[in-house]
């Protein structure tokens, strides 16, 4: 504690309440301030602008509160990081509510059992979490932690690196590029800590080393034990760090099996021309060039003009917690699955061996659909997921026609809706894992052509069209031409919507004439 106006101490402490009663013993009728004094012996640390709006409330906290986690390490880094975890050594939940009504904003309990509670900071859409010690001290809080990098803490109001509390030598493995488990017991207590290792591992470049690596092994099969919920949302955040080099990492781990067993039978199915790859690198190439799509750090200009829409489709929220650019991912990892099981040999009149997969899209779609229902994913992202899947071949299948008619576009987004917008930028991304880039020119130059044409049919016709209602109705085509209800009604209903979007028709007399001609039609045949 300090006297008003000036920069003299009378009282110091732990806490800053402490600090506070010991001035006021030494000055009892002087108006004092809190002020925590930092360590300047250290590095200045990169840490959140919001640390300093919560300083009046965290100082007057009745016991040490300290920062840790994400914030912590990549403060270390050179990163600020908004993502605020605290602990202190009791009633987390209590002074959880304590800030909040100092600084007039909500706090909830987060979990009653581990003794968390949260603030919302609504205005900066961010959360802070205070808990309390999971052991009787701050080091055995640390110990608990899954890895030693997440095992650092710093004084709630620390400023420099010399104020880090490391006991485990976190940061050197951060520096070193080493994963390295926070206790012998950290992976087995908590098997989807391994999945949170390879996510973290790609994120911050970390390898291993060979008893960490044994230590994961062991704790594998027990992976069976954790719900599906976790073990989806992990491998969900591997891929949105990076779905190859996920991939690869799950396969070395040893992973693959209990957590994606459909993945693991594409090793070794081999594939010929046009492929360069077997299946199982052919998809990890594919969310590769995906992952460029998504960054628009690869082929921007065949899609800039409907980029900000696209990026608008993929960060869509989807029901269940989820992106759409989740979806897409998923998709991609999977599109492939039904090779394995469709697999068949040819051979060809000069007398080499052509591999075929014939249904692959449709097998693929039902063990897709399989799949993200053990993970209890949303009905919604399913039947995306799925579709996408089952309609990846279509556009190959388009750009082998020689025009693509606004009819059959039309069908083609009547089919998949927003799914065809997947279906689009993975197929590309398929076909350029497929030759390993663009590949021979006339090839790519249709392919792509007809992906943007159909991307820019659904935005700029079909999209309008599904919000606008249809020239005519049923009741109206009974009506008008004095008709009985029947299957006929909804055929022809179809056959107006494809007329329409054409240009063909834009008024309901335009329609019903259309439709007593087509009616004559069949009649005739």
């Amino acid at each position: 504690a300090v006297l008003r106006n000036t920069d003299q101490v009378v009282g110091t402490g732990m806490t800053g309440p402490e600090a506070l009663r010991q001035g006021r013993r030494n000055r009892p009728k002087t108006k004092l301030d809190i002020r925590y004094v930092s360590d300047k012996t250290g590095e200045p640390l990169e840490l959140s602008p919001l640390l300093s709006k919560l300083a009046s409330a965290l100082a007057r906290v009745d016991q040490p509160v300290y920062l840790v986690g994400g914030a912590v390490r990549d403060a270390l880094l050179g990163k600020v990081s908004h993502d605020l975890d605290f602990v202190v050594p009791k009633n987390g939940i209590k002074v959880a509510y304590q800030i909040g009504d100092y600084l007039r904003v909500p706090a909830f309990v987060l979990d009653d059992q581990r003794d968390v509670g949260r603030v919302v900071l609504r205005q900066e859409g961010i959360y802070l979490d205070i808990a309390a010690f999971r052991a009787e001290t701050l080091e055995g809080d640390l110990r608990d932690r899954d890895y030693t990098f997440n095992a650092m803490a710093l004084p709630a109001l620390a400023e420099t690196s010399a104020e880090l509390i490391d006991p485990l030598n976190g940061f050197d493995d951060l520096k070193n590029g080493l994963l390295r488990p926070a206790c012998p017991s950290s992976l087995s207590n908590d098997p989807v800590r391994i999945l949170r290792g390879v996510r973290m591992g790609l994120k911050y470049s970390l390898e291993p080393d060979d008893a960490t690596a044994k230590m994961m092994a062991d704790a594998i099969p027990q992976l069976s034990r954790v719900s599906a919920e976790r073990v989806r949302d992990e491998l969900l955040n591997i891929l949105n760090v990076d779905g190859a080099g996920g991939l690869e990492r799950l396969r070395s781990y040893g992973l693959l099996a209990e957590v994606l067993p459909e993945i693991t039978k594409m090793l070794g199915v081999e594939q010929t021309s046009p492929h360069h790859e077997p299946v199982f690198e052919h998809t990890v190439s594919v969310v590769r060039w995906l992952q460029k799509l998504l960054r628009a750090e690869a082929l921007v200009d065949w899609f800039a003009p409907i980029l900000e829409k696209v990026a608008n489709h993929l960060n869509r929220s989807v029901t269940g917690e989820r992106h759409g650019r989740d979806l897409i991912l998923l998709a991609a990892l999977y599109h492939d699955v039904g090779k394995p099981e469709t697999q068949s040999f040819e051979i060809d009149a000069d007398g080499s061996t052509r591999i075929r997969f014939f249904q692959h899209d449709k097998v693929g779609a039902k063990l897709t659909e399989a799949r993200l229902k053990y993970f209890r994913l949303s009905g919604e992202a399913v039947k995306h997921t799925v579709a996408v899947v089952q309609g990846h071949m279509r556009p190959l299948l388009l750009a082998s026609e020689d025009s693509v008619s606004v009819k059959a576009k039309h069908r083609f987004w009547r089919k998949y809706q927003t799914a065809g917008i997947d279906i689009c930028l993975l197929s590309i991304a398929d076909h350029l894992a497929t030759y390993s880039g663009t590949g021979p020119s006339k090839k790519w130059e249709k392919y792509s052509g007809t992906v943007t044409d159909l991307l820019d049919h659904w935005f700029m016709v079909e999209a309008p069209i599904v919000k606008a209602p249809s020239l005519v109705t049923g009741r109206d085509l009974m009506d008008g031409l004095g008709i009985k209800g029947g299957p006929h009604i909804g055929q022809l209903l179809v056959e107006l919507e494809e007329a329409q979007v054409a240009g063909e028709i834009t008024t309901a007399a335009e329609a019903l004439t259309l439709a007593e001609r087509l009616l004559n039609r069949s009649s005739q045949s």
